[in-house]
């Protein structure tokens, strides 16, 4: 039972999760060859990534332990879409942390709420070198800095999302749109000044997505497409979020957020829930979220020598690629710019 399966990977998620998981012995691609490996082995151990196996209505018996995979939330220098190289993990033995429907390792993590001193000291330390360093998932860079306007309103930041997202099918049961998004947004609050931020997968054409600025004006007063998160985050007055990880990386900078969905750090008392969440019903500290959300959930593995490093760890490796990427990482930024015209569904 020491080695793992991967199901239905590519090639380039294989490479990727062995840095994670070098016991990894095989791909499987059919659900009639998961079953053949279980008759022969009794038990095996199962990757999957995301919600693969819900899409597929593919349900397996108990002899397949199943392990969701997703990227963690502190994750890469650029965007996974352009097969950057993540640092960070998780791998899920119950749901995956994006899918409120039903329970996950995450979820369990926070509801059981065991955080010792040691681990909430940790926590605290991260919060810190998160806000010195502005670090966040992606860690884009831009020169552009985005000029919050001279208002005595409130100023309102909405980050959108890729409509198709699984968070949003999983995780957000009453709103599906970035459309919707702002027009509860807007009807919550009519007289602020709302400032909405396409994501950047659907901005930069590599994900589906609807992204009409006639349309989108209608409800918002503003589009901030280049800034970086923390940039446009520092000047917002409240954030207000479907399932986006923008709204924990606000929570971590210390800005009030509204949910319109069911995001993982939703339900603890941290945010404003427009539709509570029915399992989550205790009250967490900032602190304790950090620790369960970036601390106990995630793996994280070095960059540079692909070795299991702490949250800690990871965070100052990629200030330091921030500053100055080695040469194997200049050149996959190289053969990035190559592909990207390949990696694009539409332009805009």
């Amino acid at each position: 039972m020491e080695d793992f399966y991967t199901y239905k990977f590519s090639l380039w998620k294989i490479r990727i999760i062995k840095r994670f998981f070098p016991t990894v012995k095989g791909n499987l691609s059919s659900r009639q060859e998961v079953e053949d490996l279980c008759q022969k082995k009794g038990k095996i151990r199962l990757l999957v990534w995301g919600s693969t196996l819900e899409n597929e209505r593919v349900n397996f018996n108990k002899s397949v332990e199943v392990y969701r995979l997703e990227d963690g939330f502190i994750r890469s220098i650029g965007l996974g879409i352009r097969l950057s190289i993540p640092i960070s993990l998780v791998a899920d033995p119950i749901g995956i942390y994006y899918d409120a429907t039903k329970p996950s390792y995450l979820e369990e993590i926070l509801l059981a709420r065991k955080f010792d001193n040691v681990i909430l000291e940790r926590a605290q330390r991260v919060i810190e070198l998160l806000r010195r360093y502005k670090i966040t998932k992606y860690n884009i860079s831009t020169d552009k800095k985005w000029r919050p306007p001279r208002t005595d309103k409130k100023i309102i930041v909405v980050p959108g999302q890729v409509e198709s997202d699984a968070s949003i099918k999983f995780g957000s049961p009453y709103i599906k749109t970035n459309l919707e998004l702002l027009k509860s947004v807007r009807e919550h609050n009519p007289n602020a000044y709302i400032v909405y931020k396409p994501h950047p997968d659907v901005v930069g054409g590599y994900r589906k997505g609807s992204y009409k600025p006639g349309e989108l004006l209608k409800f918002c007063d503003e589009i901030c497409v280049n800034s970086s998160s923390y940039d446009i985050i520092s000047y917002a007055d409240e954030v207000h979020v479907l399932t986006s990880l923008f709204g924990f990386e606000a929570l971590i900078a210390g800005k009030p957020v509204t949910c319109y969905g069911h995001p993982f750090y939703a339900g603890y008392g941290l945010t404003t829930d427009i539709y509570p969440h029915p399992r989550r019903n205790i009250k967490l500290s900032l602190q304790e979220l950090v620790a369960g959300a970036l601390l106990l959930y995630p793996m994280y593995v070095s960059l540079i020598d692909g070795n299991r490093i702490s949250a800690e760890e990871a965070i100052f490796e990629l200030v330091n690629l921030k500053k100055n990427l080695p040469f194997k990482l200049k050149l996959w930024g190289l053969l990035q710019n190559l592909f990207d015209p390949f990696l694009k569904i539409r332009k805009f």
